[in-house]
């Protein structure tokens, strides 16, 4: 007997639900006894799961993309342990990795690829690091601002806001279709909510942390989070497309995996990691 649509939604709905209050209450117990240092290790436990993630999307294969997987990862994992011993060698860390990338690639031509081949799995391992290893290490670096904490967390509900404000907003006024070949429940109705709840989550950290910040600046940083956190979540979209699954793993229920729950985080990072500069 199948179960009916609305009941399997509200299921859904719950477990999603569920999953969130225990990752917020996890998030908030290592703020508190763990203070910023102690985020900042849990964030790097879940951006290395994240890789993994990465890596059997885009590696799924036997044969030589299994050694590319691994070397995929060996390089997130090395980036990740120079940006948390030595966060001012991250650079030299990155350039040397890529260069790395490209000169290991050289052991594929044993294998009889194309120039074409070499290039496409070379792209996916350097893409994906960037991505999943790179991108989301700006965010962490939100913490070592003044009130870093405060950045952070103001960075997460932002993204968290605009996800859920689309969510809804796209099941109750959803009617023109965003960008149906990557994401086909996605609406543009759904995307300006999630701007708005995005907006409602500056203006409300505005009001509590930061009034000495302009309100307009603070409010177009809002607007700008909204715009690259759905910018990451069309492109997580995409990734799960081209590697035919639905979400990128089973870490949280109702939701998926790292990627899934933090695709705008990693867009969104950068912009408010510079912000922070101003």
């Amino acid at each position: 007997m199948v179960a009916p649509a609305n009941k399997l939604h509200k299921s859904s709905l719950k477990a999603r639900v569920i999953s969130a209050l225990l990752a917020a209450g996890l998030i908030l117990a290592t703020g508190y006894w763990g203070g910023a240092a102690g985020v900042r290790d849990l964030s790097l436990l879940m951006i290395l799961v994240g890789a993994w993630e990465y890596s059997r999307l885009a590696f799924p294969s036997p044969g030589c993309t299994v050694f590319l997987r691994w070397l995929f990862l060996l390089g997130s994992l090395t980036y990740l342990a120079v940006f948390a011993l030595s966060p001012q060698d991250s650079l030299l860390a990155l350039i040397l990795i890529l260069l790395s990338y490209f000169a290991l690639s050289m052991a594929f031509t044993r294998n009889q690829l194309s120039i074409d081949e070499i290039l496409h799995l070379l792209m996916k391992a350097t893409t994906g690091f960037i991505y999943a290893a790179v991108l989301p290490t700006f965010a962490l670096g939100v913490l070592s601002a003044d009130e870093g904490l405060a950045w952070f967390a103001m960075l997460l509900l932002m993204v968290f806001g605009c996800d859920t404000f689309a969510y809804f907003g796209g099941k109750a006024f959803g009617r023109t279709a965003l960008m149906p070949a990557i994401s086909p429940n996605k609406t543009l109705e759904g995307a300006i909510s999630g701007i708005g709840g995005s907006l409602f989550i500056s203006l409300l950290f505005w009001t509590l942390y930061f009034r000495d910040a302009g309100l307009w600046s603070h409010m177009g940083l809002g607007l700008t989070v909204a715009i690259f956190a759905q910018f990451g979540d069309l492109f997580a979209s995409l990734l799960k497309r081209v590697a035919h699954v639905k979400d990128s793993g089973r870490l949280m229920p109702g939701h998926g995996g790292v990627l899934d729950r933090l695709d705008g985080v990693y867009f969104a990072g950068p912009i408010v990691y510079l912000w922070t500069f101003f």
